[in-house]
């Protein structure tokens, strides 16, 4: 279009500028060749037909061709600057040697899409098709990716940035990073994804982990207690389910005694393992007016031992012990047996008077001696130690320490104002053992550590028959008759030593708490009924293994000084001396039937000296009468 309109005002153009051209002054056919001047040029040569010889041409755009030659009418034919042999007034592209050589119309010098037809701009965007590198796409490459838009994959973003390598530019891939994006379809990337292969958005318990994932899917706490159970599933909530301690299938945490399987074997609502301040069966000492709820009389009935009138010793034999001792006591009834004689003698006869036969004095009469042998009884002595009676109460189903109960305490009293603020020191019971009351009522006091046996005496006969010299019946005037049987009695005494009864014992406080209280005191003694294998947790036997001197075998003394606590004493019996008799005279006797009839004859009156003597003592057992327990002390500990 640009050409033809060039073209058409080049042609108005020469028809303005008419000219005329002379003729060719050298004759005809002189020069008459194509090349000969402009009147002629482009003739054939020698044509008279063309020849302008002898006549002027029209050169109406003066370039000096006539105009039937011209070709280029209205230009200059001689201007072509581009060379292309076009003149330049007829030359669609006067700078173009090859003028439009992609024929789309326009010069090559101006063509916007060389090689291509500019006018063909299929999208509009004023770029022609063949030069424009998105045809189609009046943007061509908005994002600047390289990619026109029609074919973009990604609009606005770099087509080539692909992280993951899906395909997918990361502009509008949803998981630049993902490849592939959300495996589990749940609408999250997988690189964000919270809990893979399961969906994200199914929390059932509202705790913000997906419930794929979710250890505990229907549980908010999941495992609040960390036992690896989930909390619908914890059997013990709050506690590891697998610590189970005494292995009974209760988690620990949830088991009312963790350590006992069973757990309460007595049911006595106190687990076997658990300290037990006051367990079943306990034994106390009580001095208080009335017997506190919970507590039973030690006196035979309904499983208690009968403690009335008795003394306790410490044992731990396999089996509960029973009574024993004894009061009063006579070492074994007698002193030891003396074996003596009295002196002999020889006693004159006498005679009989009227109105029986008339006799001489006896002559001949046997000189004789008599059996002195003997031992004395000995009065028995209740001979009991300094005591001080309690009433002995067993737990049945008490919670708590009576205000008035006696504990014995066998470690030395520490300056604790803790405990002296619960506890006292009981010096009414200051060298006194403890015994059964024979009621209800505590308080009586009795018994000392040494006795004897006072009023002692004895009267001795000496006897035996004793024979005359002739072993005949006196007659007047005639032999000896025999001497008839008698005896001499023989009184006399000995004084006893006074010897020291105090069976064995170990010193300890006797205290009492100020007030009821829930626990004893630690380390404070009581007495057990049961078999030392039962001893509750919380107790310990007072055997010496765990603190404390042992308990076995003797009996407790109250002290009011604690520097005393653990002194022993005592022993297991005791004998007494006695004093010797210095001897002396038996009574004096006389023998015979007091009468001569048929020749009786009598023995003068006379006596038997006594030499001196005394005699041994068995020993006694200082057991008072007493009931054998276990001492036990409790310590508050499990083990």
């Amino acid at each position: 279009m640009v050409l033809r309109a060039l073209t058409l005002a080049l042609v108005f153009v020469g028809c303005s500028e008419s000219k005329m051209v002379g003729v060719d002054s050298r004759g005809p056919e002189a020069s008459d060749t194509p090349s000969d001047g402009p009147d002629d040029s482009g003739d054939p040569p020698n044509d008279p037909a063309t020849d302008d010889t002898g006549a002027p041409c029209n050169d109406a755009d003066g370039d000096g061709v006539c105009d039937a030659d011209d070709e280029c009418e209205g230009h200059d034919d001689g201007v072509d600057g581009d060379g292309d042999g076009v003149a330049d007034g007829c030359d669609p592209c006067p700078d173009d040697v090859l003028d439009d050589t992609d024929g789309d119309g326009v010069c090559d010098s101006e063509d916007a899409c060389a090689g291509h037809d500019d006018g063909v701009d299929a999208d509009g965007d004023g770029v022609a098709d063949g030069c424009d590198p998105c045809p189609d796409d009046s943007l061509d490459d908005s994002d600047d990716d390289g990619i026109c838009d029609g074919e973009d994959i990604c609009d606005g973003f770099a087509d080539h940035l692909d992280l993951d390598g899906d395909g997918i530019p990361d502009g509008c891939d949803p998981c630049p990073m993902d490849n592939p994006d959300d495996a589990d379809g749940d609408g999250i990337c997988t690189s964000l994804d919270e809990c893979e292969g399961h969906d994200d958005a199914a929390d059932v318990d509202g705790d913000g982990v997906a419930d794929g994932c979710d250890v505990c899917p229907v549980d908010a706490g999941d495992d609040s207690d960390g036992d690896g159970l989930c909390d619908s599933e914890d059997v013990c909530p709050g506690y590891d389910d697998a610590s189970d301690l005494d292995g009974d299938g209760v988690a620990d945490g949830c088991d009312p005694c963790p350590e006992d399987d069973p757990d309460d074997l007595d049911g006595d609502g106190v687990c076997d393992s658990d300290p037990q301040p006051l367990p079943r069966g306990l034994i106390i000492a009580y001095t208080g007016a009335e017997v506190p709820p919970g507590w039973l009389v030690c006196n035979g009935e309904s499983g208690t031992p009968d403690l009335r009138q008795r003394f306790v010793l410490g044992s731990f034999d396999a089996e509960p012990g029973g009574p024993g001792g004894g009061s009063p006591h006579a070492h074994d009834g007698f002193t030891g047996m003396v074996e003596m004689s009295t002196d002999s003698a020889s006693p004159p006869g006498r005679s009989c008077s009227p109105p029986g036969a008339w006799c001489t004095q006896k002559s001949s009469n046997a000189t004789h001696s008599h059996d002195m042998t003997h031992d004395h009884a000995v009065e028995s002595d209740a001979a009991l130690p300094p005591y001080f009676d309690v009433v002995y109460l067993m737990n049945d189903s008490a919670t708590s320490v009576p205000s008035e109960s006696v504990f014995g305490r066998i470690d030395a009293w520490e300056d604790d104002g803790a405990a002296e603020s619960v506890w006292s020191i009981r010096e009414d019971l200051d060298d006194r053992f403890l015994r059964g009351s024979s009621s209800t009522e505590a308080g009586a006091v009795g018994g000392s550590f040494a006795h004897d046996h006072s009023g002692f005496a004895a009267l001795e006969t000496a006897t035996g028959v004793y024979y005359g010299g002739y072993g005949m019946t006196v007659t007047c005037y005639g032999a000896s008759t025999t001497d008839l049987n008698h005896s001499h009695g023989y009184e006399h005494d000995h004084a006893f030593s006074e010897e020291f009864n105090a069976p064995p014992f170990v010193r300890a406080l006797w205290v009492s708490p100020l007030e009821e209280t829930a626990a004893p005191m630690d380390r404070s003694v009581a007495l057990w009924s049961g078999v030392p294998d039962t001893v509750p947790m919380g107790w310990v036997l007072a055997d010496g293994t765990h603190g404390g001197p042992d308990l076995s075998g003797v009996y407790v003394l109250g002290t009011a000084s604690p520097s005393s606590v653990g002194e022993v004493g005592g022993s297991g019996e005791h004998v007494h001396s006695m004093d010797g008799d210095p001897g002396g005279y038996t009574a004096s006797s006389s023998g015979g039937n007091g009468h001569c009839t048929s020749g009786g004859g009598l023995m003068g009156f006379h006596s038997h000296g006594v030499p001196g003597h005394d005699h041994d003592m068995s020993p006694s057992s200082n057991d008072p009468p007493n009931w054998r327990l276990s001492y036990i002390m409790y310590t508050g500990e499990s083990d």
